[in-house]
């Protein structure tokens, strides 16, 4: 907290002059998911300008809303990030006051990738004891967090990804992309002040037509979904254990002696269940996925100690094996300009708890090892399609999940000699197309979808 506040001082120091203000403790009670924010006397509290009330964009204030930050050059970049769990910072105290004094701020500020022009605000982002300050109007609560809003004598705030969700994109028909979203309705608890809980209404189907540049309501929904789920052809009858051995269509694959070995020592040998799935990675070679686990006395299947194995099959038949440090999950395949792309999720596997270690992408070559595609900067690189005949990747400094940094992460493209070319600020997607050429973005929290191959955003 502290090295923060240092460094936005610094930046403050090179900006120009601003417009002074003085603004009003909020004198309401706020709830922020669900939890009373004792604010009042804290070094930021949350303060009301023109009847609006304004966050301090702390460390934690800025985790705690679902956001990330940084300073970069004297610039203020502020990105919606939802990540899964954030450690609070206990707050600095300081002698409660009705008023507090600050100024319109005027240094570069980026809410999402984009320049806001802040001279122009009807409620301006300020900044008050060094620390930038922002509106919860519906435009930037809303609309660029992804939050919803409740007021009946107190503010409330919870995250809208409960309200405003819907289904990623669905398999392209007659030359139009299809997406739903289940619609919601947010009331106050009455047994808990406070509580925002979210009704279903129900759901509403939309067609995005990509030549048109229009959005519409639809009553006709494919059925199949363009998901990690459509890449994968269940293999399960190809496969079976034969002995010490792993066969696919009777193929020898695997020796699986000592795993054969470890089920026949259990004072219950049941024998071992496996299935697969199969993935095309173009140019004739088959991703194969293989998990297995020991058989109990309970419901079949069950699974206990489970091992995941990976192959690849070769056009003439042969497989071969990947190894990898942890346990993997598909997330995507391309075949672009005559180069497999392919991208796995890795993580540890401790009974139902899983330790993300983040999206690698990797080019699969001809004898079939695995180049990565990375850079420095980027330690999570997860592979969302194709624009402009070029395969692109999200690449986050930290697993998605864990952090993103609102300057350097984004959408890359991969040149041809294995780099990284960086051609859309990172906006967080609840999905993502390749089709005729451009890459869409499907965004719930604002009813947008990006195209960021053309640079525009078309709002439904």
């Amino acid at each position: 907290m502290k090295k923060f506040i240092v460094v936005l001082l610094a930046a403050l120091a090179l900006s120009v002059p601003a417009f002074a203000l003085e603004a009003d403790v909020a004198p309401f009670e706020v709830w922020l998911h669900n939890q009373k924010l004792e604010h009042r006397a804290t070094e930021y509290p949350l303060l009301v300008y023109k009847d609006i009330t304004y966050f301090p964009m702390t460390y934690d204030y800025v985790h705690r809303l679902g956001l990330t930050s940084s300073w970069v050059d004297g610039c203020f970049y502020l990105s919606y990030c939802p990540v899964t769990s954030s450690a609070e910072e206990a707050p600095a105290y300081a002698p409660e006051v009705s008023k507090i004094k600050g100024e319109i701020a005027s240094y570069p500020i980026y809410i999402n990738g984009k320049l806001l022009d802040n001279s122009k605000e009807e409620y301006p982002v300020f900044n008050a004891r060094g620390i930038t300050y922002f509106p919860m109007t519906w435009r930037f609560a809303t609309e660029e967090f992804g939050l919803s809003c409740f007021w009946d004598g107190k503010l409330m705030i919870g995250s809208g990804r409960g309200v405003i969700g819907g289904n990623d994109f669905r398999v392209p028909e007659n030359g139009r992309l299809y997406f739903d979203r289940q619609v919601y309705e947010t009331y106050q608890s009455e047994e808990n002040p406070g509580y925002l809980g979210h009704r279903y209404i129900g759901d509403k189907n939309y067609v995005f037509d990509p030549a048109a540049r229009t959005v519409t309501e639809s009553e006709y929904m494919p059925k199949d979904y363009l998901s990690d789920y459509s890449y994968r052809g269940r293999i399960d009858e190809k496969l079976k254990i034969s002995g010490n051995y792993l066969m696919y269509e009777n193929i020898l694959i695997d020796d699986l002696a000592d795993y054969v070995a470890a089920e026949k020592t259990r004072e219950t040998p049941l024998g071992i269940n496996v299935f697969g799935y199969e993935f095309d990675l173009g140019g004739g070679k088959t991703l194969i996925n293989v998990d297995m686990n020991y058989k109990t006395q309970y419901v079949q299947p069950h699974t206990v100690s489970p091992t995941s194995l990976w192959f690849i099959r070769n056009a003439d038949g042969s497989f071969g094996k990947l190894t990898f440090e942890h346990e993997a999950g598909f997330k995507m395949a391309e075949y672009i300009d005559g180069k497999r792309y392919l991208s796995l999720e890795f993580y540890d596997r401790m009974g139902s708890f899983y330790d993300q270690y983040g999206c690698k992408t990797y080019i699969v070559n001809d004898d079939n090892s695995l180049t990565p595609v990375e850079d420095a900067d980027h330690g999570n690189v997860r592979l969302v399609g194709q624009s402009g005949g070029k395969p692109v990747v999200l690449a986050t400094w930290k697993y998605e999940r864990e952090g993103v940094s609102a300057v350097n992460d984004g959408y890359f493209a991969i040149e041809s000699d294995g780099s990284l070319n960086k051609i859309y600020p990172y906006v967080y997607s609840d999905g993502e197309i390749s089709y005729n050429g451009h890459l869409y973005l499907l965004i719930w929290r604002n009813n947008t979808i990006v195209d960021i191959t053309a640079g525009e955003e078309i709002e439904f």
